[in-house]
């Protein structure tokens, strides 16, 4: 009862003198636990459907994350999805620092160990994308072949 903003109706439980077992008959008393009933209720019902919507996330994180190791686990399209993720990562990139070349450069090295095929006029554009998509992928093609020479040694 206190926890639902009730302390009046603890002290008078606790003055009335109530035995266990015996029912109460202060209408106050009764409306008031009605009251910090339907609370609680209320309150275990939000809970549970927020533990149920962050579960439904999880569910629909763990289903993507699955699907992508299968993948990688058949080595079915697994260049093409690694540049795919590397395409969406410049664009992200693109768009976050577009006014910002130098932490552009900055993301671009830390992301990709790439650094950016413009100089210090150029306009961020297509142009500009399909030179990154490039590079990345020439940079896809020299690990592919550092990682197959070492498969066959």
């Amino acid at each position: 009862m206190r926890h639902y903003k009730h302390e009046t109706i603890g002290k008078r439980l606790d003055q009335a003198f109530y035995k266990e077992g015996e029912s109460l008959q202060d209408p106050y008393i009764t409306k008031a636990i009605e009251n910090a009933q339907k609370m609680l209720e209320q309150n275990s019902y939000s809970q549970r459907k927020r533990s149920l919507e962050y579960d439904n996330v999880l569910e629909k994180q763990r289903h993507i994350i699955y699907k992508k190791r299968r993948m990688a686990l058949e080595l079915e399209r697994l260049p093409l999805e690694i540049l795919s993720m590397g395409y969406g990562a410049i664009a992200g990139n693109i768009e976050r620092f577009s006014q910002d070349p130098e932490q552009l450069e900055v993301a671009l090295l830390r992301t990709f160990g790439l650094t950016h095929p413009f100089k210090k006029g150029d306009l961020i554009g297509k142009e500009m994308i399909e030179r990154l998509h490039k590079k990345l992928e020439e940079a896809r093609k020299a690990q592919e072949k550092k990682w197959r020479g070492r498969m066959e040694k």
